[in-house]
């Protein structure tokens, strides 16, 4: 094109940026300003990049891309809500309504109850992602407990493709306030904020001045969204309690809120009255105020059994559990170990209660589960604690830690501990340590626990039965030294094992849980090992050992018994025959369960504390050790505070279960909504014609972008993303925000093409896609069709529309788009505009594809 040619306002094509652009003012001899439409910016462009528009800018491609960009588009503006578009995850029903719900807020502030299993972190994720992708936050904290974080973050990233930054203790800016403000997506633990009470060598002045710069580091951030996992934890005891004046000061300063709690009440409603006011401090002041109509606005919670599937089928599968009891008569070395450590286990509970010495106490707790887990267990314990006792080492013997943390520490964590703690008479337990040694040094030698060959028999029949030579197991011990014991015993009798426990970082648990999931068949875990893992895709639970908390066995089955698991879920208990163990254990489960299903609740985890549980079966476990004759007395005292509370509890359920029916049609409409297709149509038809390339990848397709970067492994569909090779691609992949932020504009002076398609009859005439922007920048896409008689099709234009982003037609030539035609479309847009436009905003409408002669 001659310079001559080119004037203010010309529509030319730029070789420079693939589009077509508009003229705005000459600069110098061969250099223009112009406008770009796709990015709506300003910019110079020399004589030589600019041509006509040329007569093979309107391929078959370039139709169907923009189409089915604009459908994209479409949805955007139409749906209610986006982020599940924006995930790997389908979400159910349940996760929709919570999403729905917390979405209609202005502000969101929501406690999110649904029972374990369900999927509280998914639900927090799809809110995030909501609200990120309205852009109406951009700064969060994820508050979660210190086992969990690790967790979080790779939940967010495989499931919503978000990266978090984790702040833990021992990272030098944990107190630094450039820390909290340098990443906009943090996770941490509150104990890791949260006041220390001393630190040796330190003064008071000292730990004062340091707890105040953690303080005020990480509460002097403004948050958009903060989001408390265990969130009851936060409630404390008073308010004076660290843990509830760092969340009180948290939330204050938030705009949006979401905690996290399976079991928020936990029978205290003061603490629970604290928990309801992190949400709304001036509508929770007194107790009095905690009832349905109030606490139903900001709780959404879902039960196990109401929940659904896409299609409208019980999410969970049934469960089947059973007593396996072992004699030790059939071993009778083993016998008399379990007697002799039981013997000393019951000197030492005495004289701790006595002296007063809760920490010999809980340690003597520990020892006579120890005895009841295996030989090597208290073998290695005995050993140990014979070191100690023989160099008088008494290095905790008052047992500095508080009661609560005791109760809430892991099983083998705790023994570490309590192994230092020491009575008084030391010769005297150093004589009983060396008998119990003599004899477990004899079990060791004479062959495997009587136990571990019956665990054998089980496993052997279970594949038999399954005839399934794979069909994997989940093993749950409390103590290392039996999961090490099993581990080697098993594999010697051919069985593929891996371990998970709490040593383990986030790295080997993932290659440990890969493992088990693709070619090991037994996995042993122990309580924190297994904290946090989904393991729907096996669904056979051993307890090899039984915590004497009922709580604690739940949790175990609760790795298995998730959204997922398609099969019923088998559970087998380990005990050994006429101990304290299986006595105890037969009563008391089975009067539990009778009472909680006379009261309506589906487990224990609904009426009690998880430390406070701790406390009371451990007395009632070493009760009935010491007075075998009370233990039925025992047990009813209990049951009967367990019933009270019951009570209570149901009441507190009333007050915020949700009235909700859930449906299955939203989620069985997601599972089958056209925006992948969409997207997929975008980007295979319209990066080749911008530079890029796609091709055939393992798992998905190779992408080449504009820009340069690349993507292996790109997929667009749901199902083929559940591959953990794969890349799924959304609405935030960068690279298809930057295609939809590019706008292409068709001018009067422009060649159109022409299209045969099939679908809309023998009428003949225009079709022309429209954007309609308002003042706010808000977008709506308009198609019209135009007959030749200037008659307006609107339910055949979105029908064309939609067979052009399919690509289900033909281009037979070009013609020339007439400024009549242009004009007459203009005006059905504008007429348009003033029937439907609201009288706050005006609309500016921007063409972006024209086809004639559609028959």
């Amino acid at each position: 094109m001659s310079v001559d040619e080119i004037s203010p306002g010309s529509w030319l094509y730029s070789s420079d940026d693939r589009q077509s652009i508009q003229i705005i003012s000459l600069i110098q001899q061969g250099k223009y300003r112009v406008w770009i439409p796709s990015t709506d910016t300003v910019a110079i462009r020399e004589n030589t990049s600019l041509s006509d528009i040329p007569s093979n800018y309107w391929v078959k491609e370039r139709i169907i891309g923009i189409s089915a960009s604009e459908k994209l588009r479409d949805i955007i503006q139409k749906e209610p809500l986006i982020s599940p578009f924006s995930s790997r995850i389908l979400p159910l029903p349940h996760q929709l309504y919570a999403l729905a719900r917390a979405y209609a807020s202005p502000r969101v502030r929501f406690l999110l109850a649904d029972e374990v299993g369900l999927g509280k972190t998914i639900e927090a994720g799809l809110i995030m992602q909501e609200l990120k992708v309205r852009g109406k936050i951009s700064k969060i904290l994820i508050v979660a407990p210190a086992g969990l974080i690790r967790q979080w973050r790779s939940e967010l990233s495989e499931k919503f493709d978000e990266d978090f930054t984790i702040v833990i203790p021992g990272e030098t800016a944990e107190a630094s306030p450039e820390a909290w403000m340098r990443y906009n997506q943090i996770i941490t633990s509150i104990d890791v904020i949260k006041p220390i009470e001393d630190r040796k060598g330190w003064t008071p002045e000292e730990c004062y001045q340091y707890n105040r710069a953690r303080f005020l580091a990480v509460t002097s951030i403004n948050w958009d969204l903060v989001i408390i996992d265990e969130a009851h934890k936060t409630g404390g005891t008073s308010e004076l309690v660290a843990r509830y004046k760092l969340a009180k000061t948290l939330t204050e300063k938030s705009e949006h809120l979401l905690l996290l709690s399976a079991t928020p009440h936990q029978g205290k409603t003061d603490a629970f009255l604290r928990l309801m006011g992190h949400l709304d401090p001036k509508r929770f002041r007194s107790a009095q105020e905690v009832e349905r109509e109030v606490v139903s606005e900001y709780v959404i919670r879902t039960e196990k059994r109401n929940a659904i599937d896409a299609e409208g089928k019980q999410l969970f599968r049934k469960r089947h559990a059973q007593t396996i009891a072992v004699s030790l008569k059939e071993s009778p070395l083993q016998h008399e170990l379990y007697d002799a450590v039981t013997f000393y286990v019951k000197y030492w509970y005495d004289y701790a209660k006595r002296e007063k010495r809760a920490g010999i106490g809980f340690l003597m707790v520990l020892m006579q589960r120890l005895v009841s887990s295996s030989t090597q267990a208290i073998l290695e314990t005995m050993r140990r604690r014979s070191s100690v006792v023989e160099s008088s080492l008494v290095s905790c013997s008052n047992s500095p830690k508080d009661l609560e943390q005791m109760l809430e520490t892991d099983t083998q964590e705790l023994l570490e501990y309590l192994l230092q703690t020491s009575p008084s008479p030391l010769t005297e337990e150093y004589e009983q340590i060396q008998k119990i040694l003599a004899i477990a040094e004899r079990c060791t030698r004479t062959g495997p626990d009587i136990r571990s060959e019956s665990l054998e028999a089980i496993l052997r029949e279970i594949i038999s039965r399954e005839s399934d030579s794979m069909v994997k197991f989940l093993i749950f011990t409390e103590f290392v030294a039996t999961q090490t014991m099993l581990k080697e015993y098993l594999e010697k009798r051919g069985f593929s094992v891996i371990c998970l426990n709490g040593s383990m970082d986030i790295e080997e648990r993932q290659i440990s849980l890969r493992l088990f999931s693709e070619k090991i068949q037994i996995l042993i875990s122990t309580e924190a090992g297994g904290e946090g893992l989904n393991l729907q895709f096996c669904h056979i639970v051993i307890n090899y050992d039984l915590p004497w908390n009922p709580m604690r066995v739940e949790q175990r089955i609760g790795r298995v018994d998730r959204i997922g698991q398609n099969r019923d879920v088998e559970v087998y208990n380990l005990v050994y025959k006429d101990t304290v163990d299986e006595r105890v254990w037969e009563v008391l489960n089975k009067k539990l369960w009778i009472i909680l299903q006379e009261l309506g609740f589906d487990k224990l985890s609904d009426i009690l504390d998880s430390s406070e549980a701790e406390q009371n079966f451990d007395d009632l476990y070493m009760n009935a050790l010491l007075n075998p004759g009370e233990l039925q007395q025992k047990i009813d005292r209990l049951l009967n505070i367990i019933k009270s509370r019951a009570n209570q509890e149901r009441g507190y359920w009333d007050v915020i279960i949700s009235d909700q029916e859930l449906s299955p049609e939203q989620a069985y409409d997601l599972m089958h909504h056209p925006l992948p297709y969409w997207l997929s149509q975008m980007v295979h038809n319209l990066v080749p014609l911008s530079g890029g390339k796609i091709g055939s990848d393992l798992f998905g397709y190779q992408v080449l972008w504009p820009d340069g970067s690349k993507n292996y492994n790109l997929v667009f569909d749901f199902d083929e993303a559940q591959d953990p090779h794969s890349q799924l691609a959304t609405l935030k992949t960068p690279q298809i925000q930057k295609i939809l932020s590019e706008i292409v504009r068709v001018t009067e002076t422009c060649d159109i093409p022409i299209i045969q398609l099939e679908g809309i009859g023998s009428v003949k005439g225009t079709f022309g896609l429209y954007h309609l922007r308002n003042s706010s920048g808000n977008i709506q896409v308009l198609p019209i069709f135009l007959d030749y008689q200037n008659r307006l099709f609107q339910t055949t234009a979105f029908k064309i529309w939609e067979i052009l982003g399919r690509g289900t037609f033909q281009i037979s030539g070009m013609t020339q788009f007439k400024e009549a035609i242009y004009l007459n479309l203009m005006n059905s847009v504008e007429q348009f505009c003033s029937n439907n436009v609201d009288s706050t905003s005006e609309k500016y409408p921007v063409l972006l594809l024209a086809v004639g002669d559609t028959a």
